[in-house]
């Protein structure tokens, strides 16, 4: 297996997750999300380690924490900020 662009396909993978579960979020829900919410979440996983930081910070429900291994966090920080981004975007063409 080629793993050259492997971190890639598994951000774009939770990224997908992310947008598809419309059911959880709607899509008009986030783009509501004009306070850096969704950078405070990718900050939160990108520091996962220190728990007081993610309490202080994190911008949603308790259980939507889901902290994992450091890799895996890495990828689920990366997919918010490419939520936001896509978020901007929206708002940019509107």
């Amino acid at each position: 297996m080629n793993y050259e662009f492997q971190s890639l396909i598994d951000v774009s993978s939770e990224y997908l997750k992310m947008i598809s579960d419309t059911r959880r979020v709607p899509r008009e829900s986030i783009d509501k999300l004009v306070d850096g919410e969704l950078i405070d979440a990718a900050a939160c996983y990108l520091y996962s380690d220190d728990y007081a930081e993610r309490l202080i910070a994190w911008p949603f429900g308790d259980s939507d924490w889901r902290p994992s291994d450091r890799r895996s966090n890495l990828i689920r920080a990366a997919a918010f900020i490419i939520e936001e981004l896509d978020r901007m975007e929206r708002e940019r063409i509107r």
